[in-house]
């Protein structure tokens, strides 16, 4: 790595720029703003894989350095997460299809730290190869721009309503109640 030309990054400073702040009608996510949209509260059902956004490249340059250079171990920035004390937006979720953010997805209320934990989770099954769908039920918000400039949809998923499977596994739920029933 190049430290003679990569600009010294205070990790307390990008620490403290990952906790949002409200500020009336926009939600401040670092350098993602989510603006009200005229179909906000609207209700979504969305199916797609999990990723990852770093909304701002400062942030983006911040994870670089903690992950050693590579933004793409995903294994190792995950391992991360678990030892920090993270916060709903410490990371930009996304829900995708054919690897495109169809929406951000933002944890929000009471159960944002256990929906962030749950997003983590099912990101590493993924990894894993033992989950390759996740449906996400919640509320549009507004529109944000991604770390690419793309505009997306932004969803506050209802805890509940987030389910991942593979396709193996319902193989097998079907075909053992079918087994049993048919």
């Amino acid at each position: 790595m190049d430290t003679l030309n990569t600009p010294a990054i205070n990790l307390e400073e990008i620490k403290e720029q990952f906790h949002s702040t409200r500020k009336g009608s926009t939600l401040s996510l670092s350098k993602v703003e989510v603006q009200n949209a005229g179909n906000a509260n609207s209700p979504v059902f969305a199916l797609g894989t999990i990723g990852i956004d770093y909304g701002s490249k400062k942030r983006k340059r911040a994870f670089k350095q903690i992950l050693g250079g590579n933004l793409y171990d995903t294994r190792k920035l995950l391992e991360y997460l678990k030892q920090e004390e993270i916060t709903p937006d410490t990371l930009i979720w996304t829900l995708n299809q054919n690897s495109l953010p169809i929406y951000i997805i933002l944890p929000d209320g009471a159960f944002a730290s256990d929906t962030v934990k749950r997003l983590m989770d099912i990101f590493q099954k993924q990894l894993n190869g033992d989950v390759e769908l996740v449906s996400v039920a919640g509320k549009i918000k507004g529109k944000a721009k991604l770390l690419s400039g793309m505009e997306v949809p932004v969803i506050v998923p209802d805890p509940a309503g987030i389910y991942s499977w593979s396709t193996d596994e319902m193989k097998l739920k079907v075909g053992s109640s079918c087994v049993s029933s048919c």
